[in-house]
């Protein structure tokens, strides 16, 4: 019975060839593209928004507080007495 081998395989131009793992062609990478405003060009992500959009990103967002809360010294939070 024959093992499975623990290499792939990848066809070139001097026959079959084993890989070993890591050694994977890399494939290129597609280049952005770019919209253009007026004589510009845009970076993807960084068009120009209307307020309204603006406004639905921000309600959609999670609030987070600013500060965390303290305690008061002495007590615990919500004015339970510590244990």
């Amino acid at each position: 019975m024959a093992r499975k081998s623990k290499y792939q395989t990848e066809q070139t131009s001097i026959g079959v060839q084993f890989l070993i793992p890591g050694t994977e062609r890399i494939r290129p990478r597609m280049p952005p593209t770019y919209t253009s405003d007026d004589a510009q060009l845009v970076i993807p992500g960084g068009e120009r928004i209307t307020t309204g959009e603006l406004i639905t990103r921000k309600m959609s967002q999670p609030i987070k507080p600013r500060v965390s809360q303290k305690s008061i010294c002495g007590t615990a939070l919500f004015g339970f007495t510590a244990r």
